[in-house]
């Protein structure tokens, strides 16, 4: 333990998320002059091995191997030792937890492994490579942990987990032809009767887009917040829609205005139906403290135009683009309570190991934030477009995502998804949305 440096920050974060995970009761310690970390419950204590290499961030390939379903990085087999002993571990939980949590796969990565627009892609991660990524490794592990010191400690009370389906949608357009510029608009329109062969949204578009409004076209095949409120309601759940400040000006931004009337009385009626408001920064931002900063106010303000007070709320990146670590700084700085971007487009799955919502960590600075991570498993284009996985509709399609539903509820973790209000155009797309929401085959 003396070559690794704890820091009076990372400490705080650990014993953060041993609060989450395991029990608030249970505290870690270290000592320099030994190569054991501990975590403490009264007068008790239990000794973990360490693995250096899992708390250096240049590490960006673990070694791994799996042995009676656990997934290890960086030990080799040791078959004549029992993994958890009355008071000592035999592995660095926290070590992995660690490297998992804060994505130090991600930092620094060459820009040869990053996809077209600059992300890091599930093709490129340890978890992807290694055939665990459909796995919250992490809520794995501490499950086995609390399972051992409730074992030992009979008396200790484990932080209680429930689980949730988090149902949120990104607002890249509020309606299908309303707010558009003229030329996005021809191009939409040729775009789309191409595609669908629909005469009579063709017809219509000039007409709507044009049309003064105070409120959302009604029959708008993009409005469908109501709907999508309707049916969190049935099943007891909150909605999170994160809406764009307007501010960008790259051609994959959305052009509305918080301010019009139209956008106001949506913002109104998801905060009065009791559902969540948060921001969806604009394309150029991830890299761009100051963008997100004035993205954020521009938010807050119209929240409070709207109803007449300021609320906090967190973000998701437009495009799901993503630097690590220092888009979650900016989102940070900028005063963002969390963050439910970390999700892969081009996979499903667990891109940071867990189902749980956790405290944030930068461990180039080794500082603790004070934003969180909601962690993102399932997006609606990485099923359906043929970019991705272009899975369509159909009953295997809904029972891959099921399954990751089934993976979150064994952890009782939560099941974050993100459904675009514009991808519920037509029948099946919103009995295959309900399906997932509601657990069933179509």
């Amino acid at each position: 333990m003396s070559q690794l440096k704890i820091t009076d920050d990372l400490k705080l974060w650990l014993n953060e998320i041993l609060s989450v995970y395991v029990s608030p009761e249970v505290a870690f310690t270290y000592s320099k002059r030994e190569n054991f970390y501990y975590i403490n419950y009264e007068d008790k204590t239990i000794q973990f091995q360490i693995i250096e290499s899992l708390w250096d961030i240049n590490n960006k390939n673990p070694l791994i191997r799996v042995e009676d379903d656990f997934v290890y990085f960086d030990q080799q087999s040791q078959s004549n030792t029992s993994l958890f002993q009355d008071h000592k571990i035999h592995y660095d939980i926290l070590g992995l937890v660690y490297w998992v949590l804060t994505r130090i796969e991600e930092i620094g990565r060459d820009e040869k492994l990053l996809d077209s627009i600059g992300r890091f892609p599930a093709t490129s991660s340890h978890a992807y490579r290694h055939q665990y990524l459909h796995r919250p490794i992490v809520d794995e592990w501490f499950s086995a942990l609390r399972s051992h010191l409730k074992k030992i400690w009979p008396n200790l009370k484990l932080t209680k987990h429930t689980y949730m389906t988090v149902p949120s949608h990104d607002i890249d357009q509020p309606a299908y032809t309303y707010f558009r510029s003229p030329l996005r608009l021809i191009h939409m329109m040729i775009t789309d009767l191409l595609r669908t062969k629909r005469i009579r949204h063709f017809i219509s578009a000039p007409f709507q887009n044009y049309k003064k409004r105070t409120s959302l076209p009604e029959k708008d095949c993009y409005n469908s917040f109501d709907w999508l409120m309707n049916v969190s309601e049935k099943n007891n759940l909150t909605s999170y829609f994160y809406f764009q400040a307007g501010l960008g000006n790259h051609y994959r931004d959305a052009h509305y205005s918080l301010l019009h009337p139209a956008i106001q009385k949506l913002i109104t009626s998801i905060i009065d139906r009791g559902h969540k408001v948060g921001l969806h920064p604009s394309y150029r931002t991830f890299l761009s403290p100051d963008r997100i900063k004035k993205e954020t106010d521009h938010l807050t303000q119209a929240i409070k135009k709207a109803i007449g007070k300021e609320l906090p709320f967190g973000a998701r990146m437009h495009f799901l683009r993503w630097r690590s670590t220092d888009t979650l700084k900016a989102l940070d700085e900028a005063g963002l309570i969390y963050d439910t971007t970390l999700g892969y487009a081009d996979q499903l799955g667990f891109r940071c190991g867990t189902c749980r919502e956790y405290p944030a960590f930068d461990p180039l600075s080794q500082k603790r934030l004070n934003i969180k991570i909601k962690p993102l498993i399932v997006m609606d284009q990485t099923i359906i477009s043929e970019k991705y996985l272009n899975l369509g509709y159909d009953k295997k399609s809904l029972m891959t995502v099921l399954n990751y539903k089934k993976a979150c509820q064994n952890m009782k973790g939560n099941f974050t998804i993100l459904w675009h209000n514009s991808t519920l155009e037509t029948e099946e797309q919103k009995r295959y949305y309900k399906a997932i929401i509601e657990g069933n085959l179509v």
